[in-house]
């Protein structure tokens, strides 16, 4: 868009095959992305900017519900989980989603409240916003619909819904406009994702096996997303290194010392918040338990649209504050008891909760920087003179398939302006030039296999250059 000057109505996709988000995240970025000229760290400021932002939301959230000394603690156990730390470090659009969902959160409680109208206004613009970033967010959708009817009723008055509806489908509608222009390719991939999964095996069992895996995660998630455990196997830098979250195992922390000790403290303190809930529905802060217990039920509730085989723990970041929220009234039952046994005890379990929030697992890589890409560019640039141009890579990193090369395609194309083709299968077939990346060491890079090579058909290699990174570049042409 800063580029070409071309606006788009898609965004991101997603993991059903074919299917875009609507394009607002995109556009969120052009701000720090042309402010920081085309460097990555725009994109990166801009998460964690959400993501500091958004413990001041859970803040306000939390002080509603259970007032200020639990918000407090739970606002601090809420910024040290490391969990948290890593989405709001990296630009991915679910990493920004949370802070959207606690918004619509807050607007929600607050319109409920019966304050300030203009909160019946910020709950379907956070929505919105939040489909932008990932689909997973529409299970609150009756959530919305639920306030739209409260209005609606109070005020027998459909004038006042009139913005607020409008402001929701705004933010919605170029992904409608894109699906009428291009013939209905995400209802198309959204119902072939549906049918298609888990298509050998009865339809009792799999409704069985969804049931089962959504009252395993009321365990599973928070007791993950609380001790920071498997957080090299969850949310790695690199999305395509993920394991599904039914094949991440809790039990194999069992096997050191450090792993146990997370596990069973942080299995009591879900224990604990499970006994101060039922307590607390039997006081007057039952509808603060409802509050919670109405987006939890939700947030789970999206397990039960994704197949056995289909599902990752990044799906579930639009939940992550949720669980705090919980940990939120546990605290403000204990404080409520003015037992001097209980305060002292309250601060040692803030001390231990923050102590091993501090040491996740492991100290996750950081991705190849802008150092290793941009020799590479330059050397591609230098050698451009004109026609239709297309690249390639064969990637270090084996459990990539695929050979489009999309980081060095960023860096020509804002830093270099070169006119690259698409990574369409066309787009390589009309191409004069392809330039292969080598990151690893092929012997024979003509006779390397997939769809790019395949469509280009390169008969020989005109040149040759090794970039002081390592990487090899071989100029191929028909």
């Amino acid at each position: 868009m800063l580029v070409d000057h071309k606006f788009t109505l898609v965004g991101p996709t997603v993991l059903a095959p074919g299917v875009y988000l609507p394009p607002f995240y995109y556009y969120s970025l052009i701000p720090f992305l042309w402010l920081f000229k085309f460097h990555l760290i725009g994109p990166d400021i801009y998460t964690a900017l959400l993501g500091i932002a958004s413990i001041g939301l859970f803040y306000l959230l939390a002080k509603d519900l259970f007032g200020i000394k639990p918000a407090l603690i739970s606002s601090l156990i809420f910024s040290l989980n490391p969990y948290l730390i890593q989405v709001s470090r990296h630009a991915w659009n679910p990493n920004t989603i949370y802070f959207f969902t606690l918004l619509f959160s807050l607007s929600f409680e607050r319109y409920l409240a019966g304050k300030k109208g203009s909160y019946l206004l910020l709950a379907p613009f956070s929505l919105a916003w939040a489909i932008n970033l990932h689909l997973t967010v529409l299970v609150f959708i009756p959530l919305l619909v639920f306030l739209f009817a409260k209005e609606f009723y109070k005020k027998k008055n459909t004038k006042q819904l009139f913005f607020p509806i409008l402001v929701f489908i705004f933010f919605v509608s170029p992904i409608f406009i894109f699906e009428i222009r291009h013939n209905f390719p995400n209802t198309k991939g959204v119902l072939f994702f549906l049918r298609n999964q888990g298509a050998n095996v009865s339809l009792s069992w799999l409704a069985g096996q969804r049931i089962l895996n959504v009252l395993a995660d009321w365990v599973k998630m928070p007791l993950m997303l609380f001790s920071g455990l498997n957080q090299a196997e969850n949310l790695t830098i690199n999305p395509s290194h993920i394991l599904l979250f039914d094949k991440v195992s809790l039990l194999k922390n069992l096997m050191n010392l450090w792993g146990k000790t997370k596990l069973v403290f942080f299995f009591l303190i879900l224990a604990a918040v499970l006994f101060c809930q039922i307590k607390l529905w039997k006081t007057a802060k039952r509808a603060t338990i409802k509050f919670i217990l109405l987006f939890l039920v939700s947030g789970f509730a999206i397990r039960l649209f994704f197949p056995p085989g289909s599902f990752y723990f990044y799906h579930y970041t639009f939940l992550f504050p949720y669980p705090f929220l919980a940990v939120a009234s546990f605290f403000g039952y204990i404080l409520k008891k003015n037992k001097p046994w209980l305060k002292i005890a309250s601060v040692l379990l803030v001390i231990v909760f923050c102590f091993l929030a501090l040491f996740p697992e492991k100290i996750i890589a950081e991705r190849r920087g802008e150092k290793y890409f941009l020799p590479v560019c330059a050397l591609i640039d230098k050698d451009f003179t004109s026609g239709k141009i297309v690249i390639a890579a064969n990637l270090i990193d084996q459990s990539r398939w695929d050979h489009n090369a999309l980081e060095y395609r960023y860096f020509l194309e804002a830093f270099y302006r070169l006119p690259l083709g698409n990574w369409e299968e066309e787009d390589y077939r009309q191409a004069d030039v392809l330039y292969l990346i080598d990151e690893g060491e092929l012997k024979e890079p003509l006779k390397l296999k997939g769809m790019e090579m395949e469509a280009f058909g390169p008969v020989k290699i005109e040149k040759t250059w090794e970039a002081e990174t390592g990487q090899k570049i071989y100029k191929m042409t028909k």
